[in-house]
């Protein structure tokens, strides 16, 4: 069975982050994650398709991954048509689904979709009780999701796929998740390659027209967790999810999960499931308190708060910083901070004195811009959504679900409510928000940045 990742969206909805696959969950890009599920499910032929921008990470990613586990084979695509899944299968020369130049079953799975081992092994299990027929993942679903609903008839068999049918209009409480079998890619490319629509996805109409011209699909019921990394405040979700995974293949040190060589003050409190890889420092009177990852060469100063908060690599927790339910990347600066509820990229830093509001005055959802249209998030608590390369000066207030994108700087003393585009250098003017495009250049290493800073002091110290 050839598994293939479809790693190739543009990414539009998670602005201001970029390329989902290589978002880093506890040291780990998400391809990397996403190849161990899928081995521990039994995989080891992969075909991954990206773009033009990751491909060569992507490949990097993988091309370590079969190096450290047995028998594992990978190949690549580059997606080259914008057409959603469809365009990602049409953009792959067909012999590639095959191996040893056979047709084949292909499991066809999403980068994006977090799932656990068992959406893949409910999936086998009709795959083998059925193996000449395609099979999806089915969940059921309490609420409303603007997905897929699947139209199922006693046998479990697939009857339609309703895209979207809109609150009260659902025609099931199943949603698909895209963890599809075909056990034929000859087959299955046919009808992609014919189908036509309009108003529906390419590759469901395909499932669509298969079902009409007698093939019958089935549907395999997942009830285990699902995290999709769709909008931005999904990533500290599946950070969660995967901190989750990462404790179960850890070697246990009590509820403390210890990598490496570990610097913690006797006063200092670790409380709760906790990771901490190499070179962390731990200083007096801070707390941890899981589920927390700190990343290796990370730093939880003085009096320093970190709760259910998840910390990369090189991040500082600075003096009296409060961090809870945040996603940080690596590589993030605080100081006399609070940041909630928050989703920061890497290479950030924060001046003294800078918060994050996270709750709205009247306490409802916060919506948030996705392409120029407001989503609600169906969340009361989101904090600040910042990209990567970013510099915000000191006593800075951030509203709730304010975004700021990408080598931008926010200069000190102001109030931000609304969304700042990449590589903007935010100011005040006569009492007002002025922003300009940032043509200053932002470090990319903090060591580089302290190094430059005391060669100024020596200089002027010379004079």
């Amino acid at each position: 069975m050839k598994i293939v990742i479809l790693a190739g969206g543009k990414s539009e909805r998670i602005k201001p982050f970029h390329e989902k696959p290589l978002l880093k969950f506890c040291g780990k890009t998400l391809i990397r994650h996403q190849l161990e599920i899928l081995y521990e499910a039994g995989g080891r032929d992969f075909l991954i398709i990206g773009s033009e921008k990751n491909q060569a990470q992507l490949r990097a990613e993988a091309e370590k991954f079969a190096l450290e586990e047995q028998g594992v084979r990978v190949d690549f695509a580059v997606q080259t048509i914008d057409d959603g899944s469809a365009g990602a299968l049409k953009s792959v020369d067909t012999p590639k689904f095959y191996s040893d130049g056979r047709d084949q079953g292909v499991l066809i799975v999403s980068s994006n979709d977090i799932l656990e081992l068992t959406a893949y092994t409910a999936l086998l299990n009709v795959v083998e009780k059925y193996p000449d027929r395609s099979v999806i993942v089915g969940q059921q679903v309490k609420s409303y999701f603007p997905g897929g609903y699947l139209m199922i008839n006693s046998n479990d068999e697939l009857l339609k796929i309703v895209e979207k049918p809109g609150p009260g209009n659902e025609p099931s409480d199943l949603i698909n998740i895209v963890v599809h079998y075909h056990p034929s890619a000859v087959k299955l490319m046919e009808f992609v390659g014919k189908a036509v629509s309009q108003t529906d996805d390419i590759y469901e109409t395909a499932l669509d027209d298969m079902i009409d011209a007698g093939h019958r699909i089935m549907v395999a019921h997942y009830s285990g967790k699902w995290q999709p990394v769709k909008y931005p405040w999904h990533i500290y979700d599946a950070a969660k999810m995967l901190f989750e995974k990462e404790v179960r293949g850890r070697v246990r040190r009590g509820r403390l999960l210890v990598a490496g060589d570990l610097e913690k003050a006797s006063s200092a409190v670790i409380k709760g499931e906790v990771i901490i890889e190499e070179g962390v420092k731990i200083f007096e009177n801070a707390v941890v308190a899981g589920p927390a990852y700190i990343g290796a060469g990370a730093v939880v100063a003085n009096n320093a708060l970190v709760r259910e908060s998840f910390l990369g690599e090189g991040s500082v927790a600075g003096f009296t910083t409060e961090i809870a339910r945040s996603f940080l990347g690596d590589r993030v600066w605080t100081h006399s901070n609070y940041i909630g509820d928050s989703v920061i990229g890497s290479n950030v830093s924060f001046g003294a004195g800078t918060v994050t509001g996270n709750l709205r005055l009247d306490e409802a959802n916060v919506k948030i811009f996705i392409k120029d249209q407001k989503v609600d998030s169906g969340r009361q608590k989101i904090g600040l959504l910042a990209g990567d390369d970013i510099r915000v000066g000191i006593n800075v207030s951030f509203m709730p679900g304010v975004k700021i994108g990408s080598g931008s700087m926010i200069g000190a003393g102001l109030i931000v409510s609304r969304d700042i585009e990449e590589k903007k250098f935010v100011s005040v003017e006569n009492g007002d928000i002025l922003v300009k495009e940032n043509l200053m250049e932002i470090s990319n290493n903090r060591q580089e940045l302290m190094s430059k800073l005391c060669q100024k002091e020596n200089s002027k110290s010379q004079l």
